[in-house]
């Protein structure tokens, strides 16, 4: 039945009980018939068209879920926008980007490009290292990103040691210059040579000569040398006379 208030006719009805009521009302169904009940929030009543993509706290997700699009004001200053503790949208800058905090301005660029020529204030990112007090690889496969690895008194772990193969053989050297020795140990780190016959052994580059301006550091018979070289940089060695027996010991 309808109530005159003001002169006008309003419709009443029993929400609670449709039934019961003796008028006509308009009700809100979803695609199933379903009745769209409301909501009181602070003493306001919402109806409750919104279930879609809302999920409670720590729900489970699912294939499927629909969420609502979550929009952000530009602010180019990157000014607050409003006072502590008051509700406020995500701002972005004139370009998009998300504005966040950072322990610099997220504006600049702290990358460069290869061979890209330096400049007074680059800004750059603080590089870490792993402490790793056996060495050895931390990443599962050849061409794996890894990072930098130091022991356990601070210093950053280098190749200074041998960690793959030691090779050690003789070799014959006469008056003519020869690589010490022919074919290098795979990714050597270091080399000794041992002169093992009587006489004098000059070692070298490939121009090195047992006299002259070119003559090589000079080993005698029992004299022996370590050197810091690996397997790209080939090391000559000449005698004083033919048949001279060179000991080698590569590690890598």
């Amino acid at each position: 039945m309808g109530i005159v208030a003001g002169g006008k006719t309003q419709i009443a009805a029993n929400t609670a009980a449709i039934s019961s009521g003796d008028n006509i009302a308009a009700y809100l169904l979803d695609s199933a018939g379903n009745l769209i009940a409301s909501t009181d929030i602070g003493g306001t009543k919402y109806l409750n068209v919104f279930s879609v993509g809302t999920y409670a706290e720590d729900s489970a997700h699912t294939s499927g879920d629909q969420l609502h699009g979550i929009a952000a004001v530009r602010n180019d200053a990157g000014t607050a926008l409003a006072g502590d503790g008051d509700y406020i949208p995500l701002t972005v800058d004139a370009t998009g980007k998300l504005w966040t905090a950072a322990s610099f301005p997220s504006t600049q660029d702290f990358t460069h490009a290869e061979d890209s020529a330096s400049a007074s204030g680059d800004i750059g990112a603080l590089m870490l290292a792993v402490r790793n007090d056996v060495a050895g690889s931390q990443v599962s496969a050849d061409g794996d990103y890894a990072w930098l690895q130091q022991n356990k008194k601070g210093s950053l772990r280098v190749s200074s040691k041998a960690e793959t193969a030691i090779l050690q053989q003789v070799v014959t050297v006469g008056t003519t210059a020869v690589a010490l020795p022919a074919a290098p140990l795979a990714n050597r780190e270091s080399i000794m040579i041992q002169m093992l016959s009587g006489g004098q052994l000059y070692i070298g580059s490939a121009t090195v000569t047992s006299s002259g301006a070119t003559r090589g550091i000079r080993l005698g018979n029992g004299g022996f040398v370590n050197l810091d070289i690996s397997d790209d940089v080939d090391v000559y060695g000449i005698a004083d006379a033919a048949g001279k027996d060179v000991a080698l010991l590569e590690v890598a």
